[in-house]
């Protein structure tokens, strides 16, 4: 039996840098990393790889609507160390 520790360091690492950035390709190495941790986790691949794609999406519908990249804000919520809630246009 392998520790959970450290794939679980890898996944949150591969969250963080999801979250964090708004450049699609680093977006496309982190899911690119999230299926080489799916392919070496044990069993039961299939409700993992269901996570893994809820979450997958979950981050691909809110990256646009937490990156700053507009002058005019429609909405600004609180700021935490990684996420900025603002919507701009």
């Amino acid at each position: 039996m392998r520790a959970p520790l450290p794939p679980l360091l890898v996944a949150v690492a591969l969250i963080v840098i999801a979250l964090a950035t708004s450049q699609p390709l680093i977006v496309a190495a982190a899911l690119i990393g999230a299926l080489a941790l799916h392919d070496a986790a044990p069993p039961p691949h299939r409700l993992m790889l269901r996570i893994a794609l809820i979450s997958g999406l979950f981050i691909a519908v809110l990256n646009p609507l937490v990156a700053v990249e507009g002058d005019h804000v429609l909405f600004a919520g609180p700021n935490f160390w990684l996420i900025d809630f603002e919507v701009t246009s």
